[in-house]
C-alpha cells in the first residue's frame, strides 16, 4: 500500500501577515486568560457555595450537639432532683429545709413530723426556732446568722427540740 503525504511550503511572510498572526496569537492568549479567569470565578463560586454549605452543616451539627448537651444536662438535673427528693423524703432522720433569713420551714419530711408530733402543714407554718428548747433558740439563731454571714450555702445542726406535747427531744 502506498500512502501520500502532502507538504505545504510557504515562502517568506509579509510584515502585515506576521502582525495579524501575532494578534491572533495574542487574542488566543487573551481569550485563554479570560477563559481561565472565568473558570476561576466559577470555581470560586462553587468553592464559596461549598464552604457556605459546609458551614451550614457545621452550624447544624453544633446546634444538634448543643441540644443534646442541654437534654443530657436536663436529664442529669432531673435525676439529681429525684435522688435528693427520695433521700430527703425517705430518710430515717428528721430533715427540714428552712429559709435562712426568716427561719420558716420550707420543706419537712415525714420522719420529722413523727419525731416532733406536728403535722406537715403545722411545721410549714412555723420557724425552726419555735421547735428549739427556749435556752437554745437564740444560740441556734446566732449560728444560722453566722453561717450566712460567712457565705455558707448549707448549714446543718442538731439541737434539742420541744415536741408538740411539750416533751423535750
Amino acid at each position: 500500500s502506498v500512502s501520500a503525504t502532502t507538504v505545504a511550503v510557504r515562502g517568506p511572510r509579509s510584515s502585515s501577515e506576521r502582525r495579524a498572526e501575532g494578534q491572533r496569537a495574542a487574542g488566543a492568549v487573551f481569550s485563554g486568560a479570560l477563559l481561565t479567569a472565568v473558570t476561576l470565578v466559577a470555581l470560586n463560586r462553587q468553592t464559596r457555595r461549598h464552604l457556605v454549605a459546609e458551614e451550614e452543616r457545621n452550624r447544624s451539627l453544633c446546634a444538634e450537639v448543643a441540644v443534646e448537651e442541654r437534654a443530657r444536662a436536663a436529664e442529669a438535673r432531673r435525676t439529681s432532683e429525684e435522688e435528693f427528693r427520695a433521700l430527703f423524703t425517705f430518710s430515717p432522720l428528721g430533715k427540714c429545709q428552712a429559709d435562712p433569713r426568716s427561719g420558716r420551714f420550707q420543706r419537712v419530711n415525714s420522719r420529722l413530723c413523727e419525731i416532733t408530733g406536728y403535722l406537715e402543714s403545722e411545721l410549714l407554718a412555723m420557724c425552726f426556732q419555735e421547735l428549739a428548747v427556749p435556752e437554745n433558740q437564740m444560740p441556734a439563731l446566732a449560728r444560722v446568722h453566722s453561717a450566712m454571714e460567712s457565705g455558707a450555702r448549707v448549714y446543718a445542726t442538731e439541737t434539742q427540740c420541744v415536741r408538740k406535747d411539750g416533751a423535750r427531744i
